[in-house]
């Protein structure tokens, strides 16, 4: 079976319906795997997003850097991210682009909200005064593009440690970091990690069921998956929910 094939009109027609508009501020978490074959590849799908949200919009992207060691040098205007795409990579190296200097949960930003991004506090992976409390408390919308939330609603581990999980402790990971001026500092980041050894890995599909049931999730097929788009509060609230109700709700224990 031929690999389908996508454009600019596919994109438009597909931000459209999953609700993407003027004027929004959005955190893209993408697997573009999920449309065969783009024509023009990854420019075209960010183009389609910059005429999605227009002037007035900004478009956020997660360029962590976990494989960064202690002995490392982060510099945020060269580091690259690992593991997060080509969007993510793209939306870095362009003109205009901020970043936040986090060395763990960093982000990278276009358009008039992206100073907001780029202040978050570098020593917060999670928690108030990160990246992701800066886009919740800035109106962000999460927009998983061809992605699931088990693959990319990673803010719910921001809740998660604003809630206090079992499953979760606060770990200080040093960091080297290089400033504008060249300047290599040490910091040390806030991290609200997995314990070692626990049984406990994250499971967001029923997180995912329950937003879509409750219809606060826009939903749009994709060739080979789907993508969704939802306020980071509502997330935020019905993740929070969720914990209250059960503390164990957005983990599944390991099989033996």
């Amino acid at each position: 079976m031929p690999l389908a094939r996508t454009d600019a009109a596919y994109f438009d027609a597909h931000l459209r319906e999953v609700g993407v508009r003027p004027g929004m501020r959005v955190l893209v978490h993408s697997s573009l795997v999920s449309f065969g074959r783009i024509e023009g590849g990854v420019a075209t799908v960010y183009d389609a997003l910059r005429r999605a949200v227009g002037t007035d919009g900004t478009i956020a992207v997660p360029t962590f850097t976990f494989h960064i060691r202690p002995d490392d040098v982060m510099d945020p205007a060269t580091t690259p991210s690992y593991g997060f795409g080509a969007l993510s990579e793209w939306l870095r190296e362009q003109p205009g682009a901020q970043r936040s200097r986090c060395p763990i949960h960093g982000f990278a930003a276009i358009g008039p909200a992206a100073e907001i991004v780029g202040a978050a506090d570098e020593t917060k992976s999670f928690g108030r005064g990160s990246g992701f409390d800066a886009m919740h408390r800035a109106g962000f919308h999460l927009l998983l593009l061809g992605c699931t939330f088990q693959q990319g609603a990673t803010y719910v581990h921001h809740v998660e440690t604003l809630m206090g999980v079992p499953y979760r402790e606060w770990v200080k990971l040093p960091r080297q970091l290089r400033d504008p001026d060249g300047q290599i500092r040490p910091i040390t980041v806030d991290y609200y990690s997995r314990m070692r050894d626990t049984p406990w890995q994250p499971y967001l599909h029923n997180l995912q069921n329950a937003l879509v049931a409750a219809e606060t999730v826009r939903v749009a097929r994709a060739p080979y998956g789907q993508s969704f788009l939802v306020g980071l509060d509502t997330l935020h609230n019905a993740t929070e929910q969720a914990l209250a109700a059960d503390r164990y709700a957005l983990v599944t224990r390991n099989a033996a």
